[in-house]
């Protein structure tokens, strides 16, 4: 068959923030972590939940979110973002939190609740070796959560406090000078 190309009506370019591109990448893995843990057909494959954990709360090449919230989040920068942003990128954060949480369930379930089947066709010793080391990997995973969790903690703390101090409505005192309601 012969396919004709089509012309390009119109293209569109469009300039993100870096703190709005960081955004879209955490809610990217947002998405990748839904599916993985949650997909449309079937269940939950362990070992690719695993991939996907591993890269999310335990990531070897960049700093994953922490580093995200690093360079955004911090005291001495997040003054520097419009609230509106500041305020995207947290909720897109605490979304990745609770997806990972849930992830983690999952893939513990997973591994919990293995078809007997999977574990005959195997030799028993394998199978009982690769329980161990898929077990010994979940309890890592999850104790890098909540070692992630810990760290966050202090940048949601930091975001919602200027996402607060921003969105309080200014008041004229009765010299007309402006001030925040406290």
């Amino acid at each position: 068959t012969s396919e004709k190309l089509q012309p390009i009506v119109s293209e569109e370019h469009v300039d993100l923030e870096p703190i709005e591109a960081a955004t879209k990448a955490i809610r990217e893995k947002v998405r990748d972590l839904t599916l993985k843990a949650f997909p449309l057909e079937g269940q939950a494959k362990l070992k690719t939940l695993y991939q996907v954990l591993s890269g999310a709360v335990n990531p070897q090449v960049h700093g994953g979110v922490i580093e995200v919230a690093q360079a955004f989040l911090k005291d001495s920068v997040i003054a520097t973002y419009k609230t509106e942003h500041v305020e995207q990128l947290q909720d897109v954060l605490i979304r990745f939190m609770d997806i990972a949480k849930k992830a983690l369930r999952v893939a513990r379930k997973t591994l919990e609740h293995r078809p007997t089947a999977e574990r005959s066709t195997k030799d028993a010793a394998a199978a009982i070796e690769e329980e161990a080391k898929d077990m010994e990997f979940q309890n890592i995973l999850e104790e890098r959560f909540d070692a992630l969790k810990e760290k966050m903690k202090r940048y949601f703390e930091t975001a919602q406090t200027y996402i607060q101090r921003e969105s309080l409505p200014e008041i004229i005192d009765e010299e007309g000078a402006a001030a925040a309601v406290a």
